[in-house]
């Protein structure tokens, strides 16, 4: 039996501001190892699912078909090459009106719209030639 859930698919097009902490080395020569980030993303709904605990939910609320959230992350250089990234996001607005189910409530009920919001945390290694 499914426990049940909702996966919703966007194409986000983030605008993000860094700060880099410099330091200088022995050398004087001005390096950053650690970038702090925000910003926002509009993301455009691509694909949805949604199951409760009787299987695949077919004629549910519909979804907004775009997200607006915040986005805070912290960018972390391993080496002159490789470097690490994490980054949470917060929808602004509700992603699906209406109502929140105990399954999906959280402290936004209280301050915000009631409603159903995506939170994501983000997680990226990268690699510069």
């Amino acid at each position: 039996s499914s426990s049940g859930g909702v996966k919703l698919t966007y194409a986000e097009v983030p605008v993000l501001l860094r700060y880099a902490f410099t330091s200088k080395d022995s050398a004087g020569n001005s390096n950053s190892k650690f970038d702090l980030e925000g910003g926002l993303s509009a993301g455009f709904l691509v694909d949805h699912e949604e199951e409760d605990t009787f299987g695949p939910v077919i004629n549910g609320s519909p979804f907004e078909k775009i997200d607006l959230m915040a986005l805070v992350g912290l960018h972390y250089k391993i080496t002159t090459h490789l470097s690490f990234q994490i980054r949470t996001g917060y929808s602004l607005l509700p992603v699906r009106k209406g109502s929140q189910s105990s399954y999906y409530y959280n402290w936004t009920h209280n301050i915000l719209k009631p409603g159903y919001y995506n939170n994501l945390v983000m997680f990226a290694g990268r690699y510069t030639f």
